[in-house]
């Protein structure tokens, strides 16, 4: 049986407290992309970079073309968003 690294990566333990997702995600890259976790947490940290300067980016735009309160309604709503997903995508317990 041929094993990929998508099947290796599906089979790490799901983890268990707040800052274990952060281990589990860097294994999982570096499982993925066949490179050492060296290079899959030089990833993830690049990752974050990018997000928080996309944020500043998106979030000046938003302020300069509708104004302060806008910024407030869009962080309301997505928290919202990421909320449901949460809890719809979340484990699943049994009974």
């Amino acid at each position: 049986m041929v094993t990929t690294s998508r099947m290796k990566a599906a089979a790490l333990p799901r983890p268990q407290l707040s800052s274990d997702w952060i281990i589990c995600a860097i294994i999982s890259a570096s499982i993925m992309f066949d490179v050492p976790p060296s290079s899959a947490g030089g990833l993830m940290v690049a990752t974050f970079q990018v997000a928080i300067a996309l944020g500043a980016v998106f979030g000046g735009l938003l302020v300069d073309h509708a104004g302060v309160a806008s910024a407030f309604a869009y962080c309301g709503i997505a928290t919202l968003l990421a909320a449901l997903v949460a809890v719809l995508m979340g484990p699943k317990r049994a009974g």
